[in-house]
């Protein structure tokens, strides 16, 4: 019984850091830098900012746009082409000032949701809320991802 709880607290304690570690990179990364892939997307029938960023370690999508007064940031974490990190934010904006913030962030091991936190009011609120809905949400920006390399690959070899 000792030997299993051990092995119960080692893996709780292995999930907290990874998750602390996928957390605090997002944190400190240099979004401010020149990224190294820029596009402009109108997939969605709106306006979006697609920056893609690399370091060496990180790659990273960092999607933008507003809708009905409401701004959108999406930023997807890969590390070794792996998922790790998910971050939903959106922000009220009303006569160009910023309000009503609200977040979720996602962290995933092997394609697997280990854990997820969320600040301020959304979708998180609602009852029928499922957190695993961000795979349907990430899936679509893989393919959305896919169409606009592919777009721009073929603008740029013409």
């Amino acid at each position: 019984m000792k030997k299993i709880i051990k092995i119960i607290l080692l893996l709780i304690v292995s999930i907290s850091y990874s998750n602390s570690y996928a957390y605090n990179d997002a944190q400190s990364f240099d979004f401010k830098r020149c990224p190294d892939h820029f596009y402009i997307s109108t997939l969605n029938s709106r306006l979006e900012q697609w920056r893609i960023y690399t370091d060496g370690v990180y790659v990273v999508w960092k999607i933008e746009y507003t809708e009905k007064n409401v701004y959108h940031k999406d930023v997807y974490f890969f590390k070794n082409e792996e998922i790790v990190y998910i971050l939903i934010e959106n922000n009220g904006v009303k006569n160009g000032k910023i309000y009503g913030t609200s977040n979720i962030q996602y962290y995933l091991e092997n394609k697997k949701l280990i854990d997820y936190s969320s600040l301020g009011s959304g979708p998180v609120e609602h009852d029928n809320w499922n957190p695993k809905s961000i795979y349907k949400i990430y899936n679509k920006r893989v393919r959305e991802h896919r169409t606009l390399y592919k777009k721009y690959i073929d603008i740029a070899s013409n």
